[in-house]
């Protein structure tokens, strides 16, 4: 409606001005034809039809200038920067919504108000400084600071200025657009800290044991680290982007390796044990590990990654702990076998020594004598048994191993034909271990025999020593018990027809021989295996087929040598008339046992176990001389009756007698007090000559 009588009045106004034109000319003017009339007001009825169109186009050109002026101060109030005038105070003009929203504050409280008062105190000269520089510049300058929100929170901002001079150059104001990177500087923290956890793992992975690689969906190599780099003798350029199977070769790929990445890729975690043949170490047992990761991108293709560990040894140290099991399986069976044998030995060698004792006939002393020796031959099967069970008789004195080993080769020297010659090589210092020289004689004979049986044709023998150091690695590795430190090595060699590798793991086995009928018990390397493991040592073999062997004996050294105790025993019985205590489980043991002591003169008082024994020695240990103690008996063994009867009488004399100690048993009731140890069967000459011993022990 305004619209409209505005139109009017200026319609009415330029009427009144044409007229008042009209009126100022000169009469000819005012008389003109009708025809001209006419034309001339059509012609002024076009310039009034141009006047309001012009008019049209102008008042909708303001509407477009007042339309987009709104679009603007819509634009500068919400845009996502803050816009603030400063005047050259540093007082605040003008600001936007959005800039007044990150200050936390109302816009028509922010007028007149001192920028400074939003900047972070520690940050008041960075703007200082910025400031002149824009000023004394005349160029926008940008910087970086934190400001304060009205509830005191800080953010950081990026802030853009400029200076907006007057005609003459003069200073008026800044320009200021202020941009809130608090996201941006957190997320540049966040990168910052992932590129640090990234090399982190990078340095993980670079040290890790075990290969990685990443490989993607046509089967390339995209990540490898140094561990499968070393694994296959190849530079990081020679893997990246290559394919597997030209990596590992065709034929492992196709086997053992495509399948299980299709898997992965499909999306199942894998795991399986595989085969390589390495350049440099030869064939390797790996385990591998087969994963899905995601691609770099949305949408990006899958990648699996690929980690793979060595253990070959692993798989070694697992068969040597099944073999070693194994060995002492049949340990304990063979070792329960020779007890009970032992036993029946007992009373075979015991009623033949009596018969040889007293038969006067000779064919019949010849009979008896006969059987002695088939019972020694059984007897000494059986020490060999005991030896590779572990559970032998044994002592446990300073030793000196060459001087073992110098007599095992002069025994040697003067038994085996002459064509083997034995040398030997001894450089071990120190050369002295704690142990039972008997036994370690008896092994490096074993040792010396199965040599001699490697080289019919002639050859050598060679005993060698020298002192090495083990560490925890090797006696790891080995799985055979050991503590590191000094040890004395002991290489028995020979240039014979050799070990098939094949068979290595089984030498040491219980009648296991691969010689002919008749010729070997299977018994001489099993008794070696058992008295190095009863020295707390560890025995390994070396050798191929048509290469010799050699076998090698580590043995933990002592630091200083002593002497042996090595007592000469007369061969003769030594007879005497002592009360004495024989007990034991085994009704024909103590009969034979009785027989054999009354030869000798003895009075003899049997009790079939610990717990008989005992009640007996409580009421007459006065009488008793000795007591001759079986080691495993039922209700109470030897060992708890000797603590029992020590606790009535502290000056007991007591001799153990069995088929076989229990883990060293024997050694430690030795350490107790009991005076002796006699290892089952023995004959009336050892019998004798032990019980003389004992009762000869000063009290």
């Amino acid at each position: 409606m305004n619209e409209k009588n505005q139109k009017s009045e200026d319609t009415h106004s330029l009427r009144k001005k044409a007229q008042e034109v009209i009126a100022k000319k000169p009469a000819s003017f005012r008389k003109i034809a009708i025809e001209d009339m006419q034309s001339l007001i059509e012609e002024l009825h076009v310039h009034q039809i141009e006047l309001e169109l012009q008019n049209e186009e102008l008042r909708r050109a303001q509407l477009e200038i007042e339309a987009a002026r709104d679009e603007f101060l819509n634009l500068y109030d919400f845009a996502p920067v803050g816009y603030f005038t400063i005047d050259e105070k540093g007082m605040i003009q003008k600001v936007n919504l959005t800039g007044a929203g990150m200050l936390g504050c109302e816009r028509g409280t922010l007028a007149r108000t001192p920028f400074s008062r939003f900047i972070y105190k520690d940050d008041q000269d960075i703007f200082y400084y910025h400031r002149r520089q824009v000023i004394s510049s005349q160029i926008k300058k940008t910087c970086e600071l934190r400001l304060v929100r009205k509830d005191k929170a800080l953010f950081d901002t990026r802030l853009e200025s400029i200076l907006i001079s007057d005609e003459q150059e003069n200073p008026l104001f800044l320009r200021i657009a202020i941009i809130d990177i608090s996201e941006t500087r957190q997320a540049q923290k966040d990168r910052e800290k992932a590129l640090v956890e990234l090399k982190e793992y990078e340095k993980i992975v670079e040290s890790m044991d075990s290969t990685v690689t990443i490989v993607d969906v046509e089967h390339n190599y995209s990540l490898a680290n140094k561990a499968f780099l070393s694994m296959h003798d190849k530079t990081l350029e020679q893997v990246i982007d290559r394919k597997v199977a030209e990596i590992w070769g065709k034929e492992t790929y196709e086997q053992q390796i495509k399948t299980q990445l299709n898997r992965a890729l499909a999306g199942e975690n894998v795991e399986y044990e595989m085969s390589h043949l390495h350049p440099k170490i030869g064939e390797r047992q790996l385990k591998a590990c087969y994963f899905q990761i995601s691609g770099n991108q949305e949408n990006s293709p899958p990648k699996v990654a690929v980690v793979i560990k060595d253990i070959t040894e692993q798989k070694q140290i697992e068969e040597q702990l099944r073999h070693a099991q194994k060995m002492e399986t049949i340990g304990q069976l063979a070792a329960g076998v020779a007890h009970d044998f032992n036993n029946q030995l007992m009373v075979i060698m015991g009623y033949a020594d009596l018969l040889c004792h007293n038969l006067q006939d000779e064919e019949n002393q010849e009979c008896a004598e006969m059987i002695m020796r088939s019972s020694r031959h059984s007897a000494k099967l059986t020490r060999q048994i005991l030896a590779f069970a572990r559970k032998g008789k044994n002592i446990c004195v300073p030793v000196d191993i060459h001087k073992i080993i110098s007599e095992t080769s002069s025994i040697l020297a003067q038994t085996i034909d002459r064509i083997i010659a034995v040398k030997q090589t001894l450089h071990a210092y120190p050369s002295v271990i704690m142990g039972d020289p008997a036994q370690l004689q008896n092994a490096l004979l074993n040792l010396g025999i199965n040599a001699r049986d490697a080289i019919p044709q002639g050859g050598e023998i060679i005993f060698a020593t020298e002192t090495t150091f083990l560490d925890e690695r090797y006696c790891q590795k080995h799985v055979c018990n050991l503590s590191s430190g000094q040890y004395i090595r002991i290489s028995v060699s020979d240039n014979g027809v050799g070990i098939d590798k094949k068979i290595h793991k089984r030498i040491f086995e219980p009648f296991f021989t691969t010689k002919k009928v008749g010729k070997g018990t299977g018994m001489g390397l099993a008794a070696v295996y058992g008295i190095v493991k009863n020295h707390f040592g560890d025995v390994e073999v070396e050798s191929e087929e048509g290469h010799g062997a050699t076998f090698k004996i580590y043995l933990p050294l002592i630091i200083e040598k002593q002497k042996e105790n090595e007592a000469d025993l007369p061969s003769n019985f030594i007879k005497g008339t002592a009360c004495i205590l024989l007990v034991d489980d085994e009704q024909m043991v103590r009969d034979t046992g009785v027989n054999m002591l009354h030869t000798l003169g003895y009075k003899v008082t049997v009790c079939e176990d610990g717990i008989e024994a005992l009640d007996y020695y409580k009421k007459h240990w006065q009488e008793i001389d000795l007591a001759i103690l079986d080691m495993i008996m039922p209700r109470m063994g030897g060992r708890k009756t000797f603590r029992a009867m020590k606790e009535i009488n502290p000056n007991i004399k007591a001799l153990l007698a069995t088929g076989y100690n229990l883990k060293g048993e024997a050694q430690a009731i030795i350490d107790e007090g009991v005076q002796a140890f006699m290892q089952k069967p023995f004959g009336l000459g050892e019998l004798s000559r032990t019980i003389n011993s004992c009762l000869k022990t000063e009290e």
